[in-house]
């Protein structure tokens, strides 16, 4: 298919080889990344028939140096939109992002940090009326 101005006439039998080899290349697509399915709270369910987020699970890529770069991006975060950029750049599953849940977007947050920093999260809580520090793991 040509890209430049000119009228050009395809038939829908050109037309669906075209979009069946574009789905063909994009399944055999390779990633040089692990990646992890995510479960997404929502099970899918109340996405629209068809909807790649209607399986209720979505793949994710495990964070490198490239998506902590977005994550400490002072011009992403005054802006507000480092979230929903790096979360666009972990998901490897071809989904349409605006229509994801807000619940769903916080299981990626969630899924987003244990992937790039394990699931331990410690911590130490000092409390002002106790003399001696806990640390919770």
């Amino acid at each position: 298919m040509s890209t430049d101005n000119k009228n050009i006439q395809v038939t829908d039998e050109q037309l669906k080889e075209f979009a069946m080899k574009q789905m063909q290349e994009q399944e055999t697509r390779k990633y040089d990344f692990p990646t992890e399915i995510v479960d997404l709270p929502s099970k899918g369910i109340v996405y629209r028939q068809g909807s790649e987020l209607a399986k209720g699970t979505l793949e994710m890529k495990y964070m490198t140096a490239a998506e902590e770069d977005i994550l400490t991006s002072p011009s992403l975060i005054k802006e507000g939109v480092v979230l929903d950029k790096l979360f666009k750049a972990l998901i490897v599953s071809d989904i349409s992002y605006h229509e994801m849940l807000l619940g769903d977007k916080n299981a990626i947050m969630v899924a987003a940090r244990v992937l790039g920093y394990g699931k331990d999260y410690d911590f130490t809580v000092t409390c002002p009326n106790v003399e001696s520090h806990t640390v919770i793991q």
